[in-house]
């Protein structure tokens, strides 16, 4: 299944003037030479406790869809037009590989108990040592 663009999930619940916007952006952009890339969606979700984010002097309006499909609260400002559809949630497919996740060393007590390893930190400076 492919990811709905963005402009046009706008585009079909009413949002033109916003996409208008983010197309506006996008334009300059390539016309200037610029490889700027923006995650659309977190702007749109705002900012801290749902302030609407501003770029180039121009304030986004807070979704509230944005705002769920970025996982985040919804807030009293964010904006919902009746009979919206909310964006799919497709993971987005990088072509990177995975991250690989450190492994926990542990070792067994005497009762088979699965403990983790403690790592004995150094000591650095003139302290008297205990035995």
């Amino acid at each position: 299944m492919a990811q709905q663009d963005l402009r046009q999930w706008l585009r079909d619940n009413g949002y033109d003037e916003i996409a208008d916007l983010i197309d506006g952006f996008i334009i300059t952009w390539k016309a200037d030479g610029k490889r700027t890339r923006r995650n659309w969606w977190e702007i749109l979700a705002g900012g801290k406790l749902g302030k609407p984010r501003t770029i180039y002097g121009r304030e986004f309006p807070v979704l509230k869809a944005a705002q769920m499909r970025q996982g985040l609260p919804v807030t009293a400002n964010a904006l919902c037009h009746k009979g919206e559809k909310l964006p799919a949630l497709v993971p987005r497919e990088t072509g990177r590989w995975p991250k690989s996740r450190r492994k926990l060393h542990s070792i067994k007590s005497k009762n088979n108990v699965l403990q983790p390893r403690v790592k004995a930190s150094r000591v650095v400076g003139n302290f008297p040592r205990s035995a």
